[in-house]
């Protein structure tokens, strides 16, 4: 799970070129897709609402200008996935 993390927090790093690049686009939306269901599984709500949020933003029409609060919606989900193994 947190490899997923991980690969999202790169694929929304390199957003800025992903207006050219459907593939590292598809590929953060398909990560935060599998993260949301993965954390939901084992019953972590709050992570899972996150992880839809940052899918619902990479999916609008020009997701790189929503750059700044995807990567403010990642930290807090890392935040939220960290507090959850920490217990």
């Amino acid at each position: 799970m947190f490899k997923q993390v991980d690969e999202l927090e790169s694929a929304i790093g390199n957003l800025a070129a992903a207006s050219s690049d459907g593939e590292t686009l598809q590929t953060a939306q398909k990560n935060a897709h599998q993260i949301a269901g993965t954390v939901g599984t084992f019953g972590y709500d709050a992570a899972s609402y996150i992880a839809r949020a940052i899918e619902s933003l990479l999916e609008s029409p020009f997701p790189w200008k929503s750059k700044a609060s995807l990567q403010q919606l990642l930290t807090i989900l890392r935040t939220e996935l960290d507090h959850k193994a920490s217990l």
